[in-house]
């Protein structure tokens, strides 16, 4: 018995798709003035499978001023590959379309916790420059107003 369980886990780990710690970014829907600040480098985790797809990342913490808030999503996949797949977490939804290389999500949040002193402080430490100060802040005010984005994930 205890070698049937052994052999289906190595059947089922084979069959998983796994990537951890991919290049990926999130991206704060804003106009083109605050576009130059709007992009964030995030690692987002993926495990994809026949049928279903599950990601995990964490927010960039200039946007809620809170480190390490991860966002869950999963759901199932089509067999079509041009189909768009909704995914769903306990802090928001998504909808995601994919090329052979790239899956981009448009991602609706809530629930989140933020702490715009710690905003503050994180954006004024990363630049000195008044003007990139304003705008850094201005794109995490957007963010903490409608907590939308794109996240974009390289397999």
């Amino acid at each position: 018995m205890r070698y049937k369980i052994s052999a289906l886990l190595v059947a089922s780990v084979l069959s998983t798709q796994l990537a951890f710690a991919d290049n990926g970014s999130y991206t704060v829907p804003v106009n083109a003035e605050l576009q130059p600040f709007a992009t964030f480098a995030v690692s987002v985790d993926s495990v994809k499978t026949p049928g279903h797809l599950a990601l995990q990342y964490a927010l960039p913490e200039e946007l809620t001023g809170v480190s390490g808030q991860t966002i869950s999503l999963e759901g199932d996949t089509s067999s079509d590959p041009t189909a768009p797949v909704v995914l769903t977490g306990p802090k928001g939804s998504a909808s995601c379309s994919s090329s052979t290389v790239t899956l981009t999500c448009s991602v609706k949040m809530h629930d989140l916790a933020s702490n715009p002193s710690a905003i503050a402080s994180l954006i004024q430490n990363e630049s000195s420059n008044s003007s990139e100060v304003a705008s850094r802040t201005a794109v995490a005010n957007i963010f903490l107003k409608e907590p939308v984005g794109i996240v974009t994930y390289n397999y």
